[in-house]
């Protein structure tokens, strides 16, 4: 019996974690100690990561204004911010037709990616830049 309540708690503990992976909570964490997590993290409100995902659905989306607004926060937040935050706003930037704040974002993209060593950074970055170059 001892063995199916191990069995079954672990079930739980697992289902729980896979629901809110985002907190990184241990299976040996109590729901208590879980609710206090996620509603610490839900009232210290959005951070840039959070910026981060609403920008790029925005951009899927193809609601270009509502994902540059997303990345600004995103990109001012963030103590260290990516080459790829600067390429997907420059591309929003781009598709509105504000190419010379689309070039400075590609510029910057290029800039963190060269510091980083993100080959993808490099090629998508300098793709842009030459897009909007023609």
């Amino acid at each position: 019996m001892r063995l199916l309540h191990l069995a079954l708690l672990t079930l739980l503990c697992t289902c729980v974690h896979a629901q809110i992976p985002y907190l990184q909570l241990s299976p040996f964490t109590t729901t208590e100690e879980q609710m206090q997590k996620l509603i610490t993290k839900t009232l210290d409100g959005p951070d840039s990561g959070d910026y981060s995902n609403a920008g790029m659905y925005a951009l899927r989306s193809d609601n270009l204004q509502s994902a540059v607004n997303c990345f600004d926060p995103a990109i001012e937040e963030d103590e260290s911010p990516s080459c790829w935050e600067h390429l997907f706003r420059a591309k929003a930037l781009a598709k509105l037709g504000k190419t010379a704040e689309a070039m400075l974002g590609a510029e910057k993209c290029l800039e963190l990616a060269t510091k980083s060593d993100s080959e993808y950074g490099m090629t998508e970055g300098k793709a842009l830049l030459d897009s909007l170059r023609e």
